[in-house]
């Protein structure tokens, strides 16, 4: 049997794990448990799995009530339970990639959870998870290659080639799903006319989504950088190096490395700063009283007096 590389951990330890799926053999990586194809499918085979609505034919509706989803979808919902309870609030964001006929995200609609999304490589279900109120990320295109994405949209020439797009837009906020989170090889720009001009549709496309997480900024003004810092709800603020490297730590800005970054209550996050290893440790205190080093109410709260007032 051919062995593939476990696309998570990136060992060739799969063994055959004893079952056939359209003429493909699955396998289980033997390093991270994780359940995958072997050879891999193309593009084109799965496509022609997915846009078949008879795949989906055992779609859960509102009909369903959620003792028959406990039981139907025993296994998953353990797992899905102990996410949910591990996370950081009341009511989190969650992204089903792969979503299929969205059972766990309308499992968490029926437990109570509002702020849900699915993505998957089809829309074919799109219609029925409307009827819960849950939006489908990007349907078809969804981890599309560029040269499908070319031929989907009828671009010829050079576009057949293209590695990825860019699209231009204009005024980004609600209903303008350039500004949303695609999920795509498109990547979106904006003009604008000077920094605070280039600041407000920074801001406008962070209250359509990617609230708290970062911004970067190419500059030789510093002061345009504090600007940044000190009027948008944002994490992390990235100055003149690779945003999408510098995010997850780097050698060179000290931020923590990390897969993971922290949003703050902008985003519902429990933090405001990278994930890293001391948040899975405990500290214990040892304290013991010191020469009382008490300020006075002036010095604490001076500067907001003067500003706003007593």
């Amino acid at each position: 049997m051919e062995q593939v590389v476990c696309p998570i951990c990136e060992t060739d330890r799969a063994r055959f794990w004893g079952r056939e799926f359209k003429g493909h053999t699955i396998v289980k990586c033997a390093r991270c448990d994780l359940r995958f194809v072997s050879p891999r499918r193309t593009a084109a085979e799965n496509a022609e799995i997915y846009d078949d609505k008879s795949y989906f034919a055992r779609m859960v509706d509102d009909q369903h009530d959620l003792e028959q989803l406990e039981i139907y979808f025993l296994t998953n919902l353990k797992t899905f339970r102990t996410f949910l309870r591990f996370c950081s609030q009341a009511d989190p964001r969650i992204l089903d990639v792969g979503t299929g006929t969205g059972f766990l995200l309308i499992l968490a609609k029926m437990m109570g959870f509002h702020h849900l999304a699915g993505a998957d490589i089809t829309d074919v279900n799109r219609e029925h998870l409307e009827k819960f109120g849950i939006p489908l990320l990007a349907g078809d295109i969804v981890d599309m290659p560029a040269e499908r994405i070319a031929a989907e949209a009828g671009l010829e020439g050079e576009a057949k080639r293209a590695k990825f797009f860019m699209v231009e837009d204009s005024d980004p906020g609600p209903g303008h799903p350039f500004a949303d989170e695609k999920l795509s090889l498109v990547l979106t720009v904006y003009r604008a006319k000077d920094f605070g001009d280039a600041m407000a549709q920074v801001k406008a496309i962070m209250d359509v989504c990617g609230l708290g997480h970062s911004v970067g900024i190419h500059t030789k003004d510093l002061d345009h950088a504090r600007k940044l810092a000190e009027d948008l709800n944002v994490v992390r603020v990235l100055v003149n190096q690779a945003h999408t490297f510098g995010n997850g730590g780097s050698f060179t800005n000290g931020l923590e490395f990390t897969l993971s970054m922290g949003c703050g209550t902008w985003a519902g996050n429990s933090i405001s700063e990278n994930l890293n290893y001391r948040h899975f440790i405990n500290i214990t205190h040892l304290v013991t009283e010191i020469p009382e080093d008490k300020p006075s109410e002036e010095e604490l709260f001076g500067g907001h007096w003067d500003r706003y007032g007593k």
